[in-house]
C-alpha cells in the first residue's frame, strides 16, 4: 500500500496559531500535524469507539491526524470507523486492509503500513481496545520533547483494566508495579533500558520522533512483540522521558491474545526465543544483562513443562538443560524446588515407568 505524502514539509515550527480546545473541536488545519495518532484495531468494534473518543478529547493547540488501519475484522469494525471518518475527515484517516495477510506475525502488515502514513512531527500509538485517560497526554508530552530536542521518546504509567468475563493473570493495576525496583520519572537511556528485566510501560504509553522509526530494519517483521522492538530502536537513537503520571488504560477482554491458550503454547513460547536471539544478534547492549539469559531460561523453563505434559520426553529433557545453563546463577535450592522440580517430577517419573514398561513389552514380545 501507498503511502500518503505529506501535505507540505514538516517543521518543527508552525506559522499558525492554535487555540487549546479538544481535537474533536479542532477545525481543517491545512498544516502538517504536528502529532499523528496511529490506532491499530482487529475484531474490536465493542471498544474502539471508547479509543477513537479517548483521543478526540484530548485538548491540544496544535493540529493532529488520526491514523486507523483495520486489519480486515469481521465483526463490523470497519463500518463503525467509516462512520467516524464521514463525521470527522479532515481528522480520521482509514487503511482498510481487504484481506488478512498470511505468513507473517499477525497484524505485523497493519502496523508497519499504519506508521508508515503517520506524517506528524511526533507519533503516538493506541490499540483499538485501550484508550487515553488523562485529556492533557499529548500536550504534556510534545512540550516535554520540544523542550528536550535529545529525546527519541516519552513514555509514562498505564493502569490495568480487566473486562467483567476476563480472569485476571496479575495482581497489579499499575503497569510500574509490576517490578520490584521503582520507575522514577526521569530521562533514561538505551542501555538501562535493555538491562532491565523487561519493558515497564504499555505502548499506549508512547510518543516518539517520527522520523528516528523509518525506516524499519528487516528484522522488524520476524519479532512477535513488535511494541518493545519499537521502544528497542527508538532508544538506540536517543534517550527517552518516563512519567510517573497515569494517562492511559491498557484493557484486558476475555479474547485478549495475551490470556488466550496460544500464548502459553510450545509453538508461541519458541517464537518468543527465537525473539530474544534477534535481540541478542542486532542490539549488543542487551547481551551485557544477565537478565537476557534469565528471561530465555524461564522461556526454556515454560517449554520444557508443555512438552513434558505432551509426553515429548526427550525434547523436553533437551529445553529443561537449557532452562538450567541460561538460570545456573540464579539456581538456589530454593528456586529449584519451587519453580523447577514440582513442574518436572511427575513427568521423569512417567519417563521412567513408560521405559520400563516398553523394555517389559519388548521382552516378552508384546
Amino acid at each position: 500500500m501507498r503511502r500518503r505524502q505529506p501535505l507540505c514539509p514538516i517543521t518543527v515550527t508552525e506559522t499558525r496559531t492554535f487555540i487549546a480546545t479538544s481535537l474533536r473541536n479542532q477545525p481543517p488545519y491545512g498544516t502538517s500535524p504536528v502529532v499523528s495518532i496511529s490506532i491499530l484495531s482487529y475484531n474490536q468494534r465493542e471498544y474502539l469507539a471508547r479509543a477513537i473518543e479517548s483521543v478526540l478529547d484530548q485538548e491540544v493547540d496544535f493540529p493532529c491526524e488520526i491514523i486507523i488501519g483495520d486489519d480486515c475484522s469481521s465483526d463490523g469494525s470497519q463500518d463503525l470507523l467509516r462512520e467516524y471518518q464521514a463525521r470527522y475527515p479532515h481528522l480520521i484517516h482509514l487503511i482498510l486492509h481487504p484481506r488478512r495477510y498470511e505468513n507473517e506475525v499477525p497484524g505485523r502488515t497493519n502496523n508497519i503500513t499504519n506508521l508508515s502514513n503517520c506524517r506528524g512531527e511526533f507519533t503516538a500509538m493506541l490499540d483499538g481496545d485501550d484508550w487515553y485517560c488523562d485529556p492533557t497526554k499529548l500536550s504534556r508530552q510534545v512540550k516535554m520533547m520540544r523542550a528536550h530536542p535529545e529525546l527519541s521518546m516519552c513514555v509514562h504509567d498505564s493502569s490495568i483494566e480487566f473486562a467483567a468475563d476476563a480472569i485476571p493473570h496479575i495482581d497489579h493495576r499499575r503497569y510500574s508495579q509490576a517490578f520490584d525496583e521503582p520507575i522514577k520519572t526521569g530521562i533514561e537511556t538505551h542501555r538501562k533500558l535493555v538491562l532491565k528485566p523487561g519493558v515497564r510501560w504499555h505502548i499506549s504509553s508512547i510518543l516518539f520522533r517520527t522520523a528516528l522509526l523509518h525506516p524499519f530494519p528487516e528484522w522488524f517483521r520476524d519479532i512477535i512483540s513488535a511494541d518493545v522492538a519499537i521502544m528497542y530502536i527508538l532508544t538506540e537513537r536517543g534517550p527517552y522521558y518516563y512519567d510517573d503520571r497515569v494517562m492511559s488504560v491498557r484493557w484486558y477482554g476475555a479474547r485478549n491474545w495475551t490470556l488466550s491458550g496460544m500464548y502459553g503454547a510450545s509453538e508461541y513460547i519458541q517464537k518468543r526465543i527465537d525473539e530474544l536471539k534477534i535481540y541478542r544478534r542486532h542490539l549488543p547492549a542487551i547481551c551485557e544483562s544477565p537478565r537476557f539469559l534469565h528471561r530465555m531460561g524461564f522461556l526454556y523453563l515454560d517449554k520444557s513443562r508443555r512438552q513434558f505434559e505432551d509426553r515429548n520426553y526427550v525434547d523436553g529433557s533437551v529445553s529443561l538443560a537449557k532452562a538450567v545453563y541460561r538460570l545456573r546463577t540464579k539456581m538456589t535450592p530454593e528456586n529449584f524446588r519451587s519453580k523447577i522440580f514440582p513442574a518436572v517430577r511427575r513427568h521423569y517419573r512417567s519417563l521412567i515407568s513408560g521405559t520400563y514398561i516398553s523394555a517389559a513389552n519388548r521382552r516378552s514380545g508384546k
